[in-house]
């Protein structure tokens, strides 16, 4: 049996958690054993629960992002002493500094690359900061024995890392038939009768939500239909203040349920300034929905490789025209795609760990 440790700063609800979860849910439990390791204590919109009911050892350490290098150290030392894994992976720049820098002369180290971290950082944390924190994770994982890209464009975006694309996966999605879609948007009291665009994701500069609501309300559609935005952040409460006169634009709200928003929505628009490999755009086509998305390489990946590339629609950032005119040309479709599966996804993992453990040489 493999002992694979994953390692996350926190469970925190979102796209890094929900890429660990898929590879756990599709993981051959017969020849791996996986065990969770989290740096800091999870907060209210923590996944620890879903993980703990699938049966996965979860470990924690309780440092925040304060607590003193060498302590964090020392503390990893008796914890993977205990765990003993034959693999680490990482995700995120706390976990890929920490066992990178510290730990890959004693453990197999996998760091996985889920972003362009310096267009990422700088969003969310500022230029300065964020280009330090994008400097630490390209740091650490420059001393992983092996290094993920989570889509095709990422990997060629660092070439001294080496970088393996393996493309985001999404669970297999029920079949949703056109006919069916009054039947969604009634079990979430929508009218049926009118047009619902839909937006999903944290709502931050690098998402540039308020350009697709700005869109959206020069748009001819905002007579008649809706564009619902799911989703939190740091940047709802300015929206909800600048657009609280506009009825038919709806926060929804973070939601557990996803898949039945989108079931029951027409298109999917995103406006993301930079993006990984987006789940939830995957989601979204595995629905069949329409999709509206930015022109930036993530989206180009997606579109290059979908079987069908008219039902994904690019405008550029700078041209909001671009999108009026989608919004105002839109009529409802179902669009029809193949997207991989994280069942795929992860046996293209699994085949990097028994390649990475059945091989005596660490590098």
């Amino acid at each position: 049996m493999i002992r694979i440790l994953y390692v996350q700063s926190t469970l925190e609800k979102g796209g890094i958690t929900n890429h660990l979860k898929s590879i756990l849910q599709h993981l051959d439990r017969t020849q791996f054993e996986p065990i969770v390791l989290c740096l800091s204590d999870e907060k209210s919109n923590s996944d620890l629960p879903t993980l703990a009911k699938m049966g996965i050892q979860i470990h924690q350490i309780h440092c925040n992002k304060w607590t003193l290098e060498s302590r964090i150290v020392k503390k990893l030392k008796l914890e993977l002493a205990t765990i003993n894994p034959h693999l680490i992976q990482t995700f995120t720049y706390r976990p890929s500094y920490l066992m990178g820098r510290y730990f890959s002369k004693q453990y197999k180290t996998i760091g996985v690359l889920s972003s362009n971290v310096f267009e990422n950082y700088v969003d969310t944390y500022g230029k300065i900061i964020g280009r330090y924190i994008a400097q630490k994770e390209l740091k650490g994982l420059s001393f992983m024995h092996k290094t993920i890209a989570v889509a095709k464009h990422l990997s060629q975006l660092f070439p001294n890392l080496n970088l393996q694309a393996i493309q985001n996966g999404i669970p297999a999605s029920a079949t949703i038939h056109f006919s069916e879609k009054n039947q969604y948007k009634k079990a979430l009291n929508w009218n049926p009768n009118a047009h619902h665009f839909i937006v999903v994701g944290a709502l931050s500069k690098r998402k540039n939500v308020a350009f697709i609501i700005d869109a959206f309300l020069q748009s001819q559609q905002a007579q008649s239909a809706y564009l619902v935005i799911l989703g939190t952040g740091p940047e709802l409460s300015a929206y909800k203040m600048k657009y609280q006169q506009s009825s038919n634009v709806i926060f929804a709200g973070q939601q557990n349920q996803v898949a039945q928003w989108l079931m029951a929505a027409d298109a999917f628009v995103s406006a993301s300034v930079s993006e990984g490999l987006p789940l939830s755009v995957l989601e979204a086509m595995s629905v069949q929905l329409p999709c509206f998305l930015s022109n930036i390489p993530a989206h180009l990946e997606l579109q290059s490789e979908a079987n069908n590339q008219q039902g994904i629609q690019l405008f550029q950032l700078n041209e909001i025209d671009q999108l009026i005119a989608l919004f105002n040309q839109f009529q409802p479709y179902q669009a029809s795609y193949l997207v991989q599966t994280a069942a795929l996804m992860t046996a293209a993992y699994q085949e990097v760990y028994q390649e990475m453990t059945s091989s005596h040489d660490r590098h």
